[in-house]
């Protein structure tokens, strides 16, 4: 229950949307920048965001099934080694990693779920990732168009 706690803390990270156009006009006035590079600025936190949140589920999900007994992606001896020293900044990592490979489709295969339930998880990881390529995709389609219209006008 503790962890799942710590999981709705996770949330308060989404205020950081709020603060946007706060945080674009400073950058801006600072850095001169335009305003599609405001956009992909936002699209690039955005997608650090998630994956964080991502990589958080991911490894809370771990410990609940391993708390059930449960077979897990970090019975594999390399996890098992960090786990015996300690290192949560290299488990945190990871399962950073495998956030960003299952995002990105580009999922090497090196570490993959075990369960139904890790399953899951991965299928809706790749769902994320294929709407999130989508809308990046188009941001950046429609960022470069008004650079190029601006641009032609000069």
């Amino acid at each position: 229950m503790y962890k799942l706690i710590k999981m709705t803390r996770l949330l308060r990270i989404l205020k950081i949307v709020k603060e946007r156009s706060k945080l674009l006009k400073y950058l801006n006035e600072i850095l001169k920048i335009g305003i599609g590079f405001d956009r992909l600025m936002f699209l690039f936190m955005v997608s650090l965001i998630v994956c964080h949140i991502i990589t958080c589920v991911w490894l809370i999900q771990s410990e609940v099934l391993s708390d059930l007994g449960q077979g897990t992606w970090k019975d594999s001896d390399d996890i098992k080694k960090m786990q015996e020293e300690d290192n949560k900044f290299g488990l945190y990592m990871t399962s950073f990693y495998y956030t960003v490979t299952t995002i990105t489709t580009v999922g090497y295969g090196d570490i993959s779920g075990t369960n139904v339930a890790e399953r899951s998880i991965a299928t809706i990881i790749m769902l994320i990732g294929v709407i999130g390529f989508s809308f990046g995709t188009g941001s950046l389609a429609s960022v470069m168009s008004t650079y190029d219209q601006t641009n032609a006008g000069l």
